[in-house]
């Protein structure tokens, strides 16, 4: 069901309705245009049913658009990357160790400026 719940979750935050958690409680509203989608009142069925798992999902989705990828601000403060994306002037002022880094190659790969230490002879 948590995987499930997951993409039914970003179907519905897409589709226009806005979910607010509050403890153990859930409120899902309608914010799109016209009326909601039909097959989205049984989604929401399903959702309702999965209480506790919608619950567990919805702290890591933008309510806005529905969005898995964040940015942390001075202050702590969680931001969506599709809805507030980060200035690039702001990364280019902060300190070196805290500029995100390019990632390593994966294990038993090398990169294309490797250089070995040693070299055994012709294999």
């Amino acid at each position: 069901m948590g995987i499930l719940m997951f993409a039914i979750l970003r179907y519905l935050i897409s589709q226009g309705f806005r979910f607010s958690a509050n403890g153990g409680k859930l409120r899902c509203e309608y914010v799109g245009d016209g009326d909601p989608p039909p097959e989205a009142l049984a989604m929401l069925e399903q959702v309702r049913q999965g209480k506790d798992v919608a619950l567990f999902f919805l702290r890591y989705l933008c309510a806005d658009c529905g969005g898995i990828v964040f940015w942390q601000d001075w202050d702590g403060h969680r931001h969506c990357l599709s809805c507030e994306p980060i200035d690039p002037d702001v990364v280019d002022r902060l300190p070196t160790k805290a500029r995100p880094r390019t990632p390593a190659p994966a294990s038993g790969m090398l990169s294309p400026t490797h250089k070995p230490r040693f070299v055994l002879g012709k294999l």
